[in-house]
């Protein structure tokens, strides 16, 4: 009879451990953050071409990333990825007069869509913080170095697709990191035991 109680024990026992083995949570599951300071570079390069002569205020301009964008923290989190589509749009776009007065494009970048979807939104100068007048980039004719993309054509202005800008992070941008689920399969555990039914003890002669 006490074999049996021990044996009853014992499987008891491996029952319990089994069922609550792969709800224990491991300590480096919680999400965490990562972050995108203010200021960051982001070499962005338009993917069209646009015209003093050929836009109007509000047109929508696309534009790609240049390279990969990481976190500025140590975690080195990717935040947005080459080939990216960022878009800006133009705030004046006006032709050559014929009266001589040069034409004139101005036109804001306006984000780049981070790896997670979210807008990462984007300024024309280093420093300054954010305001709308640290976004746009104001071109005149008159202006002949600066863009390898740059043509000016009887005083007006026109950019080729793959001309390149610098523009920065305008304000800290947090990235939540989920968890990699961790289970005891991935680590070689197994999910469940079964343990085979005890024969009966002998009974003592």
């Amino acid at each position: 009879m006490r074999a049996r109680v021990r044996v009853g024990r014992l499987l008891g026992t491996l029952a319990a451990v089994c069922t609550l083995a792969p709800s224990v949570a491991r300590a480096d599951d919680a999400p965490r953050q990562a972050l995108l300071r203010e200021g960051t570079i982001i070499n962005v390069e338009l993917a069209q071409t646009i015209k003093s002569n050929g836009t109007d205020s509000g047109d929508p301009i696309m534009f790609h990333v240049v390279s990969d964008v990481y976190s500025s923290d140590e975690s080195h989190t990717l935040f947005i990825a080459k080939g990216s589509i960022a878009m800006g749009h133009v705030l004046v776009g006006r032709r050559r007069s014929h009266i001589g007065k040069s034409g004139k494009l101005t036109f804001a970048i306006d984000y780049a869509m981070a790896t997670t979807g979210r807008r990462i939104y984007l300024r024309a100068e280093k420093g300054g913080g954010s305001g709308d007048s640290n976004k746009t980039f104001s071109i005149a004719a008159t202006v002949l170095f600066g863009y390898a993309g740059l043509l000016i054509q009887g005083k007006d202005i026109r950019f080729n697709d793959g001309t390149q800008f610098v523009t920065y992070v305008d304000q800290d941008a947090v990235m939540t990191i989920a968890p990699v689920a961790t289970t005891p399969a991935a680590t070689g555990a197994p999910l469940s035991t079964t343990v085979p039914a005890a024969a009966s003890a002998p009974t003592p002669n």
